[in-house]
């Protein structure tokens, strides 16, 4: 069972029929938060010393969580690790992709235990100091929001994984108009990616696309990477439901509107998918 899977087993029990036609509020309002909040990507404050009070009474499932995150490891060790020395920089040099003929499994370690051993450490403001934070700053300004600011419909999981991006450097940055744009686009485009039988007898277009007869047929709840394979449908829920997430932190709850309700359905209707032993004829039916 995937991720996915032990995720949202227990929602299959409590999502109505993938069938069923929700009604729609009205459309929220995409406007960035007067008083950005900090942290405010995908997690707050609050929610921090919330599970950090869970675990701290030994509470489940908070505290097995933990106590996988501290265990991780593989074949090439623990990740979490305080004695681990990083290998020099030679050692892994992998080209701008990684080489399955040269290996970066130390590099890949190497990263995750930089990454465990701080993360579970933090228990207060370590943030960078202020000519760093410019730079870093600078450099999420002028050289990844432009590139992902318009996000890229060629590819849904694309698509909402560079608007997911867009969103977080808005957030550190406080920049309104980027956050703005990022969100607008989001509230656009999730109508293109998950199918209701609301939305007529052909999926929502994607901008600058258009749908056609030729589309499969779809069901509530069916994303465009349905029937391409389940991961990469759920890189697009993962993102959905951040993007969804850090638009609550910041102030604007849409989990009463349509977005919230589309991803409902693609919860329900991929925890069926997940669990059927043989997929029904009608789904993907045109895929080779």
């Amino acid at each position: 069972m995937t991720i996915l899977g032990i995720l949202l087993s227990t929602l299959s029990m409590t999502v109505p029929p993938f069938q069923a036609r929700p009604l729609f509020p009205a459309e929220v309002s995409s406007s960035a938060p007067s008083k950005w909040q900090h942290p405010g990507y995908v997690i707050s404050q609050s929610q921090v010393h919330f599970a950090k009070s869970k675990v701290a009474r030994k509470e489940q499932p908070w505290t097995d969580a933990y106590n996988h995150m501290m265990q991780d490891g593989d074949k090439h060790g623990k990740h979490v690790s305080g004695t681990r020395t990083s290998k020099a920089p030679p050692t892994l040099t992998c080209g701008p992709v990684t080489n399955t003929d040269i290996k970066c499994t130390d590099e890949r370690g190497d990263a995750l235990a930089a990454w465990a051993n701080t993360l579970p450490g933090i228990t207060q403001p370590l943030g960078f100091g202020q000519t760093r934070t410019s730079h870093s700053s600078n450099i999420l300004r002028n050289v990844y929001l432009p590139i992902v600011k318009d996000c890229d419909t060629r590819a849904s999981n694309w698509n909402v994984s560079c608007l997911y991006t867009a969103i977080g450097i808005a957030v550190l940055l406080e920049d309104a108009d980027a956050y703005n744009n990022a969100m607008t686009l989001f509230q656009e485009t999730v109508p293109s990616i998950i199918y209701l039988e609301s939305d007529g007898a052909l999926p929502h277009a994607a901008r600058g696309q258009s749908s056609s007869t030729s589309a499969l047929e779809c069901r509530c709840g069916q994303i465009q990477e349905t029937c391409r394979d389940l991961t990469h449908t759920e890189y697009i829920i993962s993102s959905i439901s951040h993007i969804l997430e850090i638009s609550r932190i910041q102030g604007l709850n849409q989990y009463g509107g349509d977005l919230s309700i589309r991803l409902r359905f693609a919860l329900g209707f991929h925890t069926q998918v997940e669990h059927w032993r043989k997929p029904p004829s009608w789904l993907c039916q045109n895929k080779d």
